[in-house]
């Protein structure tokens, strides 16, 4: 997957979300972090949540002084998940 491909980035969303819910049914639920990787697969991480109905969230990392003896010592103190809009898809028919 190239990273700073919109369209590419959307294609390998929608196949991970198509495989998930082919594990587990059309009753699973899709959490997409968004606070990692390039602007673009960001973005793409956002619109695929809005097209396929997922639940995308933005992990803040914390690393203060006491941690920093360990140079891997991070740890999750605040996960948001946002808000967004569902985008409809509609097949024009001619």
């Amino acid at each position: 997957m190239d990273i700073w491909n919109l369209f590419d980035c959307l294609q390998t969303y929608k196949k991970i979300i198509n495989e998930e819910e082919e594990k587990g049914g059309k009753s699973a639920h899709i959490y997409i972090n968004v606070s990692t990787g390039s602007k673009v697969s960001s973005i793409a991480g956002t619109l695929a949540c809005m097209i396929w109905k997922g639940t995308p969230y933005y992990a803040h990392i914390y690393s203060g002084p006491e941690l920093q003896s360990d140079h891997n010592a991070y740890y999750l103190y605040q996960l948001d998940r946002f808000r967004h809009w569902n985008i409809r898809l509609y097949t024009l028919v001619v």
